[in-house]
């Protein structure tokens, strides 16, 4: 249903719950449109896009939208239809470069706002070759993210929507209803064979996955599949996607004597399983565990990242933000391991 006044945007269209809002049916009769409410939730919609959804035009290369890369903004709009059928009721917001790093972010931006938004951030995005991610929150639902993944792991999860984020690899997200940990979240990453450093961020659908290792034939990040689904800590057991809890020996207090000695980033890499293409060891995997030793021996997240900028190939290309999150994951999966046992789901 297009609005029809003189100022109002030919990329504007109301939700399904604004139309409920603004029309009255009658049966055998014309509806009645209030179109003072109607004005107002457009103005409304052109504010947030142009004061809180819109980033600084902050060009990191000479590519305009003359390069022929043009956003797909229905496959946006069907991402987002995913995230609402199963309960998410706001996201964070941020751009970055292609080398991954942060240009800006928004936080707590209403399903209703990002909806109404995303033509004009798509757009935005691709002229600015930023990369657009976003993150989803729900008051009742918990997301896992499984990235990562290859065709023959897709079978199993129990997805509300998968993405295929580049070519041959794909990225599947659950839904749950209340809250369940991080360290629970991790075990079904690792039962699924996803990557264990997932942030629980990801780009949107229609959009390019606008990393410098793509260019000049950036991938459009697409949906594969789609459908209201929610699973649950009984199903994913079921399907035997939570893998069993890792034993933890707490380390010797002699480790933390000075000098202090790094961990062996190359054994943490010997001993990775190999990946997805079977052309060597899955570095990911190795970072996580090397990130891991690092925290249990003494070693700050901070110091760590820094360390894994040092040793790790795969962190100096993903950046620094890759080697931060592997460090905070890392840390906080230790911290855990580290405490009494506590139940992982609570139910509302």
């Amino acid at each position: 249903m297009k609005v029809r006044f003189r100022e109002v945007a030919a990329q504007f269209s109301f939700a399904p719950n604004e139309i409920r809002r603004i029309v009255t049916a009658r049966p055998h009769q014309p509806h009645l449109v209030d179109y003072g409410k109607a004005l107002q939730i457009f103005r409304a919609w052109r504010d947030a896009a142009d004061d809180t959804c819109r980033p600084e035009r902050t060009v990191t290369s000479t590519m305009q939208p003359s390069d022929g890369l043009r956003a797909d903004h229905n496959e946006a709009r069907a991402m987002l239809d995913a995230f609402a059928s199963v309960e998410a009721t706001s996201f964070n917001l941020t751009w970055t470069n292609s080398a991954g790093e942060p240009r800006r972010s928004r936080k707590g931006v209403s399903l209703d706002a990002i909806t109404r938004a995303m033509p004009r951030l798509l757009d935005a995005a691709t002229a600015d070759r930023l990369n657009l991610i976003i993150r989803p929150y729900g008051i009742k639902t918990s997301f896992i993210q499984l990235d990562d993944l290859t065709t023959d792991k897709l079978t199993p999860p129990p997805s509300f929507i998968t993405l295929e984020t580049s070519p041959g690899s794909f990225q599947a997200w659950l839904a749950l209803r209340g809250s369940v940990s991080k360290e629970f979240a991790r075990r079904v990453r690792k039962g699924a064979g996803a990557d264990l450093s997932a942030s629980g961020a990801t780009r949107v659908a229609g959009s390019f996955n606008l990393k410098d290792k793509y260019a000049p034939d950036f991938p459009m990040v697409r949906i594969r599949e789609a459908r209201r689904r929610m699973t649950s800590i009984a199903e994913l057991e079921r399907l035997g996607l939570i893998a069993p809890r890792d034993e933890f020996t707490p380390i010797s207090p002699a480790r933390f004597g000075s000098p202090r000695i790094w961990p062996s980033y190359q054994k943490a890499l010997d001993g990775a399983p190999v990946n997805r293409e079977g052309t060597g060891p899955d570095r990911s995997k190795a970072d996580y565990v090397f990130a891991m030793t690092c925290i249990s021996w003494g070693f700050s997240a901070e110091a760590t990242a820094a360390r894994l900028m040092q040793e790790s190939e795969k962190a100096r290309i993903e950046g620094q933000a890759y080697a931060d999150l592997t460090a905070k994951n890392a840390a906080q999966a230790v911290a855990h391991r580290q405490q009494p046992r506590s139940i992982e789901h609570s139910r509302r």
